[in-house]
């Protein structure tokens, strides 16, 4: 049994509850990574189990969140944070506030800083100005989330000392050069794919802009696994779905069974 072994979860929005299966492939091994890693989704997801949730709890509570569509709006609705309903509105920038979002939709006994978390962890972001990963490991657990999730033209950008932060996913999408950082061998689980047009012609031009954004992100990825191969790379069969499947989240996770299953192989070899 593999007992040191690192996590990085890759952004992909709905399609990043497939990520739940790996993580409860470590815990039928009785095994916990020794750090995590995530980008975006990746990072909400990781952030959950770091905090000590098992795979299991997160995919029930992850099902039953989204399993009625007036359930979730009154999560949003309940929100308090400037205003509960009308801070969730776009904002004057025509994007969401991803803290909002945060605070309405995670548990409310997850940890509030990094460092209270069972396992380490980091959040990968990216400077929008400079173009630089900024990687949270310790602070405040919602501000890093926040910054990973600030998808451009989505999501509103994190301003931090200074600093505009957005989606890590525009610089490290699949985050397992930093979870590997202590030279542990790295589990990596990538659910960004590729999806065809629906019309299965010509891409629609909203088709037209994510499928050059995720094939942009594709590449990111297989330089950095060229330069640092992770131990394991699962990529879940998530090609049917959008980003913006939430309310299919049962089917998104079973998606991720088999990338599970090939995990629990990999953390059983010893």
């Amino acid at each position: 049994m593999k007992n040191n072994v690192a996590l990085a979860l890759s952004g992909g929005a709905a399609r990043g509850f497939a990520h739940i299966p790996v993580c409860e492939a470590f815990d039928n091994c009785g095994v916990k990574p020794v750090r995590i890693a995530g980008t975006s989704m990746g990072a909400v997801i990781g952030a959950l189990y770091a905090s000590g949730m098992s795979g299991k709890d997160i995919r029930e509570q992850t099902i039953a969140m989204f399993a009625k569509r007036t359930e979730v709006m009154s999560r949003l609705m309940q929100a308090q944070r400037g205003g509960g309903l009308i801070a969730l509105s776009f904002t004057k920038s025509g994007t969401l506030d991803p803290k909002v979002l945060l605070e309405a939709f995670l548990p409310d006994d997850l940890p509030p800083r990094i460092e209270d978390l069972a396992i380490p962890f980091t959040a990968v972001a990216v400077d929008f100005l400079s173009g630089e990963e900024v990687h949270f490991s310790s602070g405040p657990l919602i501000t890093a989330l926040a910054a990973s999730i600030a998808v451009p033209a989505i999501i509103k950008p994190v301003e931090l000392d200074g600093r505009i932060l957005i989606d890590g996913g525009a610089a490290n999408p699949m985050p397992h050069d930093v979870a590997g950082a202590h030279g542990d061998p790295v589990i990596a689980s990538d659910v960004i794919g590729l999806r065809s047009p629906k019309s299965g012609g010509l891409p629609t031009p909203a088709e037209s802009v994510y499928g050059a954004a995720v094939i942009l992100m594709q590449s990111v990825m297989k330089a950095k696994a060229a330069l640092l191969p992770p131990a394991l790379l699962v990529a879940p069969g998530i090609d049917g779905f959008t980003l913006f499947d939430f309310f299919k989240a049962g089917d998104v996770i079973a998606a991720g069974n088999d990338a599970g299953r090939q995990v629990e192989a990999f953390l059983r070899k010893g």
